[in-house]
């Protein structure tokens, strides 16, 4: 499975035109539905860059719900496509398979499908003490009029809030 954003980026460096990243698009978000239903034996490590640019996953890990992002200063996670063009991605409850209010990769202590490297910049699961790292994106942000309709969200500052549109 990690092996489909490194072929994402790769294929969208050399695709011959829209037509292609627009069908590669589409198959990475049929994918994040297929990897949110699975489940692995054994974690995967998140490195800090990949957990600070948002471009983790694991098995088992589903779009986050869009109130997650409803906070001060919650706007960049609210809109951000994720590694999958779907929104970043929570861990799903175990019982019903619904987003937990909980980022997929957390400390190794916590467990779960994706950990972060113990003794990091990012054990603790803020990338504040991390280097700033180069995000590279393939999808547009969530609000932008080329993210499919039924993926979009919109941010209010005024009360904080993270809304599907």
């Amino acid at each position: 499975l990690a092996c489909l954003i490194a072929c994402a980026l790769a294929v969208r460096h050399a695709s011959d035109g829209p037509q292609e990243e627009a069908l590669l698009r589409e198959r990475l978000v049929h994918a994040a539905e297929v990897i949110g239903e699975s489940h692995a034996s054994h974690p995967v490590i998140c490195t800090c860059e990949g957990y600070c640019t948002g471009s983790c996953f694991a098995a088992s890990c589903v779009t986050c719900d869009a109130s997650t992002w409803s906070f001060p200063g919650g706007d960049s996670m609210c809109l951000d496509a994720g590694p999958l063009g779907t929104g970043l991605l929570c861990r799903s409850d175990p019982d019903d398979g619904k987003p937990l209010k909980e980022a997929c990769c957390q400390a190794e202590a916590k467990g779960g499908p994706c950990v972060l490297p113990p003794g990091s910049c990012c054990s603790s699961g803020s990338c504040k003490t991390c280097p700033r790292y180069e995000k590279q994106t393939l999808f547009p942000e969530l609000n932008e009029s080329s993210t499919k309709p039924e993926l979009r969200r919109t941010f209010d500052s005024s009360s904080n809030t993270c809304r599907s549109a």
